[in-house]
């Protein structure tokens, strides 16, 4: 039974709600920025303490990761020519079978199920894979939301398109619903929020303020529990009512319903401040799948296709899309059969059964042979009978020498409720899901506009030597989480560069970017400098002027009084050199980040510089979460 199988799945080997509920959490609750440092201080970049602790010297440039640099993925497996692939079997855990594909030749891929690997549908019998799952297809959107069968007796089924920005040579990422995407639930309409927080407000609270108040009430999309009540609530009834809530207030309560595993939609009545009487007792869901439809997602893009196949998915649960012989307890006799009458399987099951018959020929008269087993075909349409709405089926087996056996040794591939391509259907008890990946692209302009100083004469810095991502950093004053005045999909770029007017103690400047920063001055009498270190040039002003000189530094005790105005600092190589005295002629910026502040969950090395040739330039970092 197709829900018995889901049960055991879910239980320890099916990762998928774990990588989920993890990104799920990245997305919503943890704020992720990635930061570029520049002439990092550790010889070796890398995952450790010491990297730890020197991170926030060189931290010049941070950019926040949004909901859409987010995506589940999972192991990559092109189709080969001449592979042998297995059959699907949903009574085994999908990560002990070889039945997924990618096909890279059809749009941007697709990935396909295997559901049958021979053209009798036998358990004993293997064949190679002679043509890829897309044969007879030159678009995506013509792929049908049914098996495939290919003149080399393979199956296949389309599941998805992949998402060409997460999917490399090792793994793949699907254009899916993914239950993270927001189409703006409570209000029926899609709301972009990779907008300002004042933009978003708008959409989300529309046609209200988002300071109005009134009554709002929260009505689950599935069935729900009131746990103060103790009280079962049916989907679209209310669950949660509060009289006297801004508008605004209401959706971000929503969201935290959503974290926790509730998926509501809202009603609000403005002006209702003493009570709940303005509130419907229900409401209509809109589905998922009408938000989709609502939304800028035509059919012809990835998320509008598979919403179309999902759909057509749904409308069909429980059909039978696959059968097969199991031939362990079978002896060869058993495939000879003698009588009048071809051998006939009927199909029993608890919704609209499939129709199947066994593949014969005849030997001569009144003798047959069992080659294999199919679904039969409508004559008149072409259409497979493959039924619907069930959930367990039964073989009833005639005309054969061994009734009773070929019974028990048919077996049925039934679509499981809410369709075949339903994320939590598709992912975990087919595709084995237990990552999820994070791709930030980086723009150098954005890198460059941020960092400038060309008004001050200042350089920028050009070459970045390793990155970290930091979580639930805060802002330079300390007073809250950075990203929590931003809606889930808006970029924010901040400069962690600080900028002083150094005069030296005589002469003129001498100092370059990677010249280090010490309060008083250090020991030279060693093979490098030792002291009181406490940051980095990163920049310097061009050209070096013959007295005092700009320069922007990086460190991570900006509040040293060293830094501050008549403050003292000694500047120079890292290597053993000459120190130079100066003194802070003009007061120091703060940086956009509070340094110490956060946890650092990676650290890498990178080497990406900025030059003239005013191509376009983009880093990426991509970074694997496993469960």
């Amino acid at each position: 039974m197709v829900s018995a199988v889901r049960k055991i799945l879910n239980t320890g080997t099916n990762k998928y709600m774990s990588a989920f509920r993890q990104m799920q959490r990245a997305i919503y609750s943890d704020n992720v920025y990635v930061s570029l440092n520049a002439n990092t201080i550790t010889t070796d970049v890398r995952n450790d303490l010491e990297n730890l602790n020197a991170f926030w010297m060189t931290s010049c440039f941070m950019q926040r990761v949004v909901r859409d640099d987010y995506r589940l993925c999972f192991r990559r497996r092109d189709w080969q020519k001449s592979n042998i692939y297995d059959r699907y079997d949903p009574c085994k855990d999908p990560q002990e079978q070889n039945c997924y594909v990618f096909d890279s030749t059809i749009g941007g891929g697709v990935l396909f199920l295997c559901v049958g690997n021979n053209q009798y549908n036998r358990t004993d019998l293997k064949t190679a894979s002679v043509y890829k799952p897309s044969t007879g297809y030159t678009r995506v959107n013509d792929l049908p939301s049914e098996v495939i069968e290919l003149d080399d007796g393979y199956s296949w089924i389309a599941l998805g398109q992949s998402d060409t920005r997460f999917t490399d040579s090792n793994w793949i990422s699907l254009e899916i619903r993914d239950g993270i995407s927001f189409f703006g639930s409570d209000e029926g309409a899609y709301v972009d929020d990779g907008v300002t927080l004042s933009d978003f407000k708008t959409a989300i609270c529309a046609p209200h303020n988002a300071g109005t108040s009134g009554a709002a009430g929260f009505y689950p999309v599935a069935n729900s529990y009131d746990q103060t009540t103790a009280a079962e609530i049916p989907a679209g009834n209310i669950l949660h009512s509060i009289p006297n809530i801004k508008r605004f207030d209401a959706y971000t309560m929503q969201q935290s319903l959503k974290i926790s595993g509730v998926d509501t939609q809202i009603n609000f009545v403005a002006g209702t401040t003493t009570g709940t009487g303005g509130l419907p007792s229900s409401r209509a869901m809109i589905s998922l799948y009408e938000q989709i439809q609502n939304s800028p997602f035509t059919n012809s893009s990835p998320v509008g296709w598979y919403n179309e196949q999902i759909n057509s998915w749904e409308n069909k649960e429980g059909s039978v899309e696959m059968i097969w012989l199991d031939t362990t307890d079978l002896s060869l006799s058993d495939f000879t059969v003698t009588g009048a009458s071809k051998p006939t399987i009927t199909v029993k099951g608890n919704g609209t059964a499939p129709l199947a018959e066994f593949i014969v020929s005849k030997l001569k008269e009144d003798v047959w042979e069992i080659r294999g087993v199919k679904i039969s075909t409508n004559l008149i349409t072409g259409d497979r009978e493959v039924g619907s709405g069930n959930t367990h089926v039964e073989f009833v087996v005639t005309n054969t020498n061994n009734n009773n056996a070929f019974e028990n040794a048919l077996e049925a591939f039934i679509t499981p409720y809410g369709g075949l391509l339903k994320e939590e259907n598709l992912y975990g008890a087919i595709i084995p899901i237990n990552a999820f990946i994070m791709n930030v692209t980086i723009d150098v302009d954005d890198i460059t506009t941020t960092l400038d100083r060309s008004a001050a004469g200042l350089s920028s810095p050009s070459n970045f030597d390793s990155y970290a991502l930091v979580v639930d950093a805060k802002n330079s004053s300390n007073t809250r989480e950075l990203g929590l005045d931003l809606p889930p999909n808006k970029v924010e770029f901040l400069d962690n560069l600080l900028d002083a007017d150094f005069t030296p103690s005589s002469g003129s400047a001498a100092f370059r970017s990677g010249s280090y920063i010490y309060e008083a001055l250090p020991s030279t009498d060693t093979t490098a400098p030792r002291g009181e270190f406490i940051g980095i040039i990163q920049a310097v002003e061009v050209p070096t002027p013959l007295g005092n000189a700009y320069g922007s530094f990086t460190t991570a005790k900006p509040n040293n009084s060293n830094f501050a105005i008549s403050g003292s600092v000694y500047i120079g190589d890292s290597t053993n050199s000459t120190f130079k005295a100066y003194t802070i002629a003009t007061s120091v910026k703060s940086p956009d980040a509070k340094a110490l502040t956060g946890t650092i969950m990676h650290i890498g090395q990178t080497s990406f510089e900025i030059d003239d040739s005013g191509s376009k330039k983009r880093l990426a970092i991509k970074y694997i979460t496993r469960v």
